[in-house]
């Protein structure tokens, strides 16, 4: 400890804190009745008490630059900021492992299987036997889209067996007797109309071709059962 008298504001009574020039720890004393400060012998700083995370780097460097001038040498610091450098780096890491492994766990989880309701078949086999040109298209997307839905809990056979219903159900409503006309739109409501579900379309089917592709790899005979068992994914792989 280097003896050096330092006066610290008496809020810091009862805290722990370091010398700045030597970097001891210290404990600040009560403050008196007499004096409005506590005074300290051998290591105080005024400055305040530092998180021992942020003052460890700091402290060894003063301490080691303290016994490198008693002993007439040159300081040299690179090291420790070299140091403080790699805690950093290493913290950085050591997060982004964290991450990736919640990450990893989160897909891992099985997707769970979506409800196709009674409502929701109603609903769709309504607009699809529409005799609004435009109505009939959208429900035949929403019939595609829910298929993609109920395929995202599909992984095995066991979990299509379950599924197999509804998505028959969803392949029988796409096929029903179209009753709409498209002649019976103005041009270009028609037009409008038309580009608007050829875009949901292409994505449905797509989404559609892409369930085949994720169980292509795991269980091609899956797939090829899914192809046959339900038309609509016929079509779109044709």
């Amino acid at each position: 400890m280097c003896g050096k008298d330092l006066t610290v504001d008496d809020t810091h009574s009862g805290e722990q804190t370091e010398c700045s020039k030597c970097g001891a720890e210290i404990l600040v004393p009560a403050a008196s009745a007499s004096s409005s400060a506590p005074v300290l012998r051998r290591g105080v700083s005024a400055v305040g008490v530092r998180s021992s995370s942020t003052k460890s780097v700091f402290r060894s460097k003063r301490k080691a630059q303290n016994r490198a001038e008693a002993a007439g040498e040159e300081f040299e610091g690179d090291d420790f900021d070299g140091r403080r450098q790699w805690k950093t780096l290493i913290g950085f890491v050591v997060s982004l492992i964290v991450f990736f492994v919640v990450y990893v766990g989160y897909l891992a989880i099985p997707p769970s299987r979506v409800p196709f309701t009674d409502a929701e078949a109603k609903a769709i086999r309504r607009d699809v036997q529409s005799e609004n040109w435009g109505t009939y298209l959208d429900g035949q997307c929403n019939a595609v889209d829910k298929i993609n839905d109920v395929m995202v809990y599909v992984r095995n056979e066991a979990t299509y067996e379950e599924v197999f219903p509804d998505l028959k159900e969803l392949n029988d409503i796409i096929n029903l007797q179209v009753v709409a006309k498209a002649e019976d739109m103005e041009e270009m409501e028609l037009m409008l109309v038309n580009k608007r579900m050829t875009n949901r379309q292409v994505a449905g089917n797509q989404h559609m071709l892409n369930h085949l592709e994720r169980l292509r790899d795991s269980n091609a005979k899956l797939v090829q059962r899914i192809i046959n068992d339900i038309p609509v994914f016929k079509a779109v792989t044709q």
